[in-house]
């Protein structure tokens, strides 16, 4: 089909999806002083599948992208604490942060990208174009050169060209496929989670992130979030998410009873929606980077959410991909080098819970040992806070996801 409308093409970046990488990469870029097209094929307020919380370093990624007051001014409660529950054995601690910040907040996606999304679309440099679903991308001597896509609300086709464009567009990136960009340290999913909103969960002092654990090696996340509404999270093996994809009211229903007290925890409270979730949550790295081209959040990586480490990360790799683009841009470094650097910084400071996520024991440990040190965390508040702090990114991996802080523990 012929395009019928075409945007401005003085751009220096077109970036696709504008959710949390996408926003917070074209603010990046903007305050550079750089020039950003922004695409959406969603219009805002939008929701999408998130795990919903937020830690500290997340939070200061927020700041310096001059949103935190609008985060916090949402009215999420402050979680400081986390209630670990397996069988009848519980433990409880801090969760380590950041000086000035809370240690963790839970805000639904439906309200956080809106909040990204609309300061993006108010900066100097980006232009935002909501309910513009990009189809394919253009290219001109072996590199990408630009989009065409359609806006939805009229169904005029359009086109867009820019020296680069940023996928950050998901886990299943159209940018990542039409470029055949290369994954690499593929994990088959470990786990399958589905989430649901819930009103009249009673309150606990302070505010804890509540996790149950049972013996066939599921978990359940209980937390308070914006709107007066409860997030529980229910992450179970990959085996089960058949049964659960067909009959998910009653599968889900014998998961939460194998969990002690969580029921007890829900007596009084009402669903506010329906179940969510998604099975084909593949563990990845891609290269995140070509002629023309680049990834940012999921589309260039992913990991099971069971470390609730998406938001945090797309907030890291976007911070990463404006600076480096900035310094190809400004001549520093050959646009090769500059991206390549991108992709070296990006894995070296995801890889250690990367690997802890897909349950890689560290470098000289064996299996026996990992499983022994991670138990711990049921019967030691002091482990338990070094252990949250490890997947809050306060805690550094020397401390915790190490040989010598493995076997030194024994």
């Amino acid at each position: 089909m012929a395009t019928t409308g075409l945007v401005d093409q003085n751009y220096d970046a077109i970036i696709v999806g504008a959710r949390i990488a996408g926003s917070a990469t074209a603010l990046g870029l903007a305050a550079r002083g750089w020039r950003v097209l922004l695409l959406d094929a969603a219009t805002f307020p939008s929701d999408t599948l998130s795990t919903h919380l937020l830690w500290s370093d997340a939070l200061a990624g927020f700041d310096r992208l001059g949103v935190l007051d609008a985060v916090l001014a949402v009215g999420a409660p402050a979680l400081t604490r986390v209630q670990l529950a397996f069988g009848d054995v519980q433990n409880s601690a801090p969760i380590p942060t950041r000086p000035g910040y809370p240690p963790l907040l839970s805000v639904r996606r439906i309200v956080l990208d809106d909040i990204l999304a609309r300061r993006a679309g108010v900066a100097a440099g980006v232009t935002l174009r909501e309910g513009s679903g990009v189809e394919q991308l253009c290219w001109e001597h072996g590199r990408v050169s630009g989009v065409r896509g359609v806006r939805r609300a009229t169904g005029e086709r359009f086109a867009a060209r820019a020296p680069v464009v940023v996928g950050a567009d998901g886990r299943h990136s159209l940018v990542a496929r039409q470029v055949n960009a290369a994954a690499y340290d593929v994990v088959p999913p470990l786990l399958a989670t589905y989430y649901r909103y819930y009103r009249g969960v009673p309150p606990l002092t302070p505010p804890a992130l509540e996790a149950y654990r049972d013996v066939a090696g599921g978990f359940c996340y209980l937390f308070p979030c914006d709107g007066d509404l409860w997030t529980l999270a229910v992450a179970f093996p990959q085996a089960d998410f058949a049964a659960v994809r067909q009959d998910h009211e009653r599968q889900l229903a014998v998961h939460l009873a194998r969990k002690p007290g969580l029921l007890e925890r829900l007596a009084g409270a009402e669903p506010a929606g329906p179940w969510r979730g998604a099975g084909d949550l593949a563990n990845f790295l891609r290269v995140p980077y070509g002629p023309g081209w680049a990834l940012a959040g999921d589309a260039g990586y992913h990991r099971d959410p069971i470390t609730a480490r998406g938001i945090s990360d797309a907030l890291l790799t976007a911070e990463l991909l404006a600076a480096a683009l900035d310094r190809a841009w400004r001549g520093a470094l050959p646009y090769g080098e500059a991206l390549h650097a991108y992709q070296l910084g990006r894995d070296a400071a995801i890889r250690p819970l990367y690997d802890f996520t897909v349950d890689r024991p560290p470098a000289g440990v064996a299996p026996t040992a990992w499983s022994a040190y991670l138990a711990r965390a049921f019967t030691d508040p002091d482990f338990l806070s070094v252990y949250i702090g490890f997947m809050a990114a306060v805690t550094p991996p020397s401390a915790f996801y190490t040989a010598s802080a493995v076997l030194g523990s024994a």
